[in-house]
């Protein structure tokens, strides 16, 4: 990759690297992770979308996800911010975050 934008650019082919990075990490258009239950697919759970945060947030995120798993709902975190669907349009949305806080 380098060597293709130092051929593209004589500016970029003198900048200096001041570092690197390899894989692909997750990010969601909002920035925030994704942690919840899926809307509609009952049983199916996600929590993604960290990013380069993903190993610092590991531990929060695991967590939550053990509370919504074994208590049905997070204790230690309000996941209202993070919950999948606040991608959907706004009243299914209303709709999940109302079953969510059940």
């Amino acid at each position: 990759m380098e060597e293709v934008v130092r051929e593209l650019s004589s500016v970029l082919a003198q900048a200096e690297v001041v570092g690197r990075r390899t894989g692909v990490r997750a990010v969601l258009p909002d920035g925030l992770p994704m942690i919840g239950e899926v809307p509609g697919l009952k049983g199916a759970f996600l929590s993604t979308g960290h990013g380069s945060w993903g190993t610092l947030l590991a531990p929060g995120s695991a967590v939550a996800v053990t509370e919504l798993l074994t208590k049905g709902k997070s204790e230690t975190v309000d996941l209202t911010p993070f919950l999948p669907s606040r991608f959907l349009p706004s009243d299914a949305k209303q709709k999940d975050e109302r079953e969510q806080a059940q």
